[in-house]
């Protein structure tokens, strides 16, 4: 028969008369008749086997050409070669970030806020993050590239620059089926783009930030997205089930900066509702926050019903100017962008004005924070005034259980003594009539001898 010889298959096609091949060879023999040397690594025969790994690259049960080539692209959702990185270095070259001793001026290790002890299944923490989101961000360009920045105010200004919605994912990117040649693959066609916000916000979590720059970060005042990435560190970092939630959260709620959620007009929102959100919901935007604890939501929902009271009952405030906060008449201050516009006025005195003006809103975003921080220090007395009084109020109903308990305990004691008696007083009755008995029988056999002895007699 005219066959073509299956093994020159790269060599131009010639008709030769050969006989039939025998048998198909076992998996992992060498294919039969003479094989060029530089082809022997490509002469393997592997059985198509169903697929596992999902790799398509550098896969013996590959069978595409060129698969070792695509050992190391960015392939699917990232590449074998950025998986194989990720596993061995899941914070991507981001580091903890440098702390000072103590006395000196700067981020001090003692000051660390306590974050989640969670682990993704291969043991590195996790932070509470949604698994496939944490996987996203851990293959992403974008937080490598973050390795750049090692200390927290650089990372603020990749905040600033970079930032300008704080939803979970890139909006349109998650949920939706595709329809490239990878589409049927699980977590390949709905998972989506990872969001600049939580990318950084991952970023933070390994710089393991101190209180006070958390307290930075909800204060800040160049950007509304600053904040609300320092409120989501709060609401999905925090441990020791976010028992101190409500005293971070509470002196904001009533803030009035507005944001976009995802970046549309639809989601615009303020501060202190954001704020307000994140106590209550769970869901948000295609992502689950990690649960409060029942007791710990209760008392939440229960701060925020007394909040809303007292806010009902307040004068109506002032309408800030569109943009945020109000920060004088040019509105809010973005990182003085408009205090260094250059052609600056050639005349003195209107440059001094502009530097008076510029030191009176200073003074006022100063004043502004001092009395944020008098307000939350109120709600911080009167949160401990009242959690004492609970305490108190728990001591005492411990008090008359232990109470309780002991009377319960003292009327066992009691039942258990008069029961004892009572066996007793049976016992002795019983021994009574069993003597009497006894004495009644002596007595009558006395008599049965005595009238014998007189009969005989």
């Amino acid at each position: 028969a005219e066959l073509t010889s299956w093994h020159q298959h790269k060599q131009p096609i010639r008709r030769t008369r050969v006989a039939m091949p025998g048998p198909m060879p076992p998996p992992g023999a060498p294919l039969a008749g003479p094989v060029p040397e530089e082809w022997k690594s490509d002469s393997i025969y592997h059985p198509v086997r169903k697929q596992t790994c999902g790799c398509f690259a550098g896969c013996p049960n590959c069978q595409r050409d060129g698969a070792g080539r695509m050992r190391t692209a960015k392939y699917l959702i990232g590449g074998q070669g950025r998986l194989d990185a990720v596993r061995a270095t899941p914070g991507g070259g981001n580091e903890v970030q440098a702390f000072v001793p103590e006395g000196q001026e700067g981020p001090h290790e003692s000051e660390v806020f306590p974050l989640a002890t969670t682990s993704d299944p291969f043991g590195s923490a996790s932070y509470n993050l949604n698994p496939m989101l944490l996987e996203a961000i851990r293959i992403s360009d974008g937080f490598w590239e973050l390795s750049e920045h090692a200390t927290f105010s650089a990372v603020v200004d990749q905040i600033y620059y970079d930032v300008s919605y704080v939803c979970p994912w890139v909006p349109g990117t998650h949920g939706k089926k595709g329809t490239g040649m990878q589409s049927n693959l699980r977590g390949v066609s709905t998972t989506g783009t990872p969001g600049v916000a939580y990318t950084i916000l991952l970023k933070l979590f390994i710089l393991k930030l101190t209180r006070p720059q958390i307290t930075e970060l909800l204060e800040h005042t160049d950007s509304p997205y600053i904040r609300a990435i320092g409120f989501l560190y709060l609401r999905i970092g925090m441990t020791d089930g976010f028992k101190e939630l409500w005293t971070w959260f509470a002196p904001h709620l009533a803030d009035k900066e507005e944001l976009s959620i995802d970046g549309t007009p639809s989601t615009n929102t303020t501060i202190g509702e954001f704020a307000r959100r994140l106590l209550t919901d769970q869901d948000y935007f295609g992502d689950r926050l990690p649960r409060i604890p029942v007791l710990v939501q209760r008392q939440i929902d229960a701060n925020l019903k007394t909040w809303e009271q007292e806010q009902a009952s307040k004068p109506p405030p002032q309408a800030p100017p569109a943009g945020g906060r109000d920060h004088g008449e040019d509105g809010p201050r973005k990182r003085g962008r408009d205090d260094y516009e250059e052609g600056g006025a050639d005349d003195e005195d209107e440059v001094e004005a502009k530097e008076r003006e510029r030191e009176a809103k200073r003074e006022r975003e100063r004043e502004e924070k001092r009395e944020r921080e008098r307000e939350r220090d109120e709600r911080r007395a009167r949160a401990r005034e009242k959690e004492e009084e609970e305490e108190e109020r728990e001591r005492q109903r411990e008090q008359k259980r232990r109470e309780e308990r002991e009377k319960q305990r003292d009327a066992l004691k009691d039942k258990e003594r008069l029961r004892k008696k009572k066996d007793e007083l049976v016992s002795l009755e019983a021994k009574i009539k069993k003597l009497r008995e006894k004495i009644v029988n002596e007595e009558e056999h006395d008599e049965a001898e005595r009238a014998r002895a007189k009969t005989a007699s």
